[in-house]
């Protein structure tokens, strides 16, 4: 015998306070919530856990820094992975947009592209019959759309002057990201950012970190000028360099010292000092075991070296 499936319908009234054009919110799902729909376009972020996404009645593994999103319309619902005979804990990100502002801001959107994935997003006549895709899935490798939702999050709650106009300005930025992600709404399956706007990331933190001398860079001054928070800057790093930021730093800042034992008479604290080291027992630690030798025999060994070439 077939199971049935059940069904429920959400609209905006029970979801959007009034007033509000965007609410944001950190839930847990749960197996008794069912397949559902609703008049609000959706984006859905996984922020933690596995399970199971449904959609239309398919089914797709759901992990952590997956994006999904979802149409007015559009049946859906996540399962938690079980652990043993127990549901695991599967955290996601609800971002629900009011349909009538969404409407209203295709009129001051100046690109065509993003009017159209929008136009996708409201489900409307002329977009269904232009676009594939019931719901698109986007893998955030390096969580920037994540740190995007956060800034959501964090202006949502905010009650300034300005505040809504700098929650209007994130979403239109996520939604120009997203629509690079998927060709304008038409790819089923995206990641995000692109090979290309991966290495433009590194290049933006590699010149955060040349714009000071080294004894100033620290993982807080590189994440402030990159407009990052330092937990989101440690979490990127290793993801483009392939170490840990704070390894990094001790690796530029030992290649600095050999470079300045070498071509200076500086002494070993005045070096020290310039590359933002203190403590000189660790210091002459990683030093011998990087080169083998202390700084004054490297020095005196780079001196030999050049008077015997010459």
């Amino acid at each position: 015998m077939k199971a049935t499936r059940s069904f429920s319908h959400y609209s905006e009234a029970e979801v959007l306070p009034d007033g509000e054009f965007v609410t944001v919110k950190d839930v847990y799902e749960h197996h008794w919530l069912q397949e559902h729909s609703h008049d609000f376009p959706e984006i859905i972020l996984v922020l933690n856990g596995k399970g199971t996404q449904y959609v239309n009645g398919a089914s797709f593994a759901a992990q952590e820094n997956d994006f999904y999103m979802i149409p007015v319309g559009t049946t859906h619902v996540f399962r938690p992975a079980l652990n043993g005979s127990a549901p695991s804990k599967l955290l996601v990100r609800d971002i629900i947009f009011r349909a009538e502002w969404l409407k209203d801001l295709t009129r001051f959107v100046p690109d065509e592209a993003v009017r159209r994935m929008i136009a996708w997003l409201l489900r409307w006549p002329e977009a269904i019959q232009t676009t594939g895709p019931d719901w698109i899935h986007i893998i955030d490798k390096h969580a920037i759309l994540r740190q995007q939702t956060d800034l959501l999050k964090s202006l949502s709650t905010e009650n300034t002057a300005i505040s809504r106009t700098r929650l209007a300005a994130v979403i239109l930025e996520l939604f120009s990201n997203l629509c690079l992600a998927t060709e304008q709404g038409q790819i089923h399956q995206a990641e995000w950012p692109p090979l290309e706007l991966t290495s433009q990331v590194k290049d933006r933190i590699i010149q955060a970190i040349q714009s000071k001398s080294l004894s100033e860079v620290s993982l807080a001054a590189v994440a402030a000028d990159l407009h990052w928070s330092p937990r989101h800057l440690s979490r990127m790093f290793p993801k483009h360099f392939g170490m840990p930021f704070k390894n990094y730093l001790r690796q530029r800042r030992l290649e600095e010292c050999r470079r300045l034992l070498h071509s200076t008479a500086l002494t070993v604290k005045e070096i020290m000092r310039q590359v933002g080291l203190k403590d000189s027992d660790h210091f002459y630690k990683q030093f011998k075991l990087q080169t083998g030798l202390t700084p004054g025999q490297y020095r005196a060994q780079k001196r030999i070296n050049v008077e015997e070439q010459v």
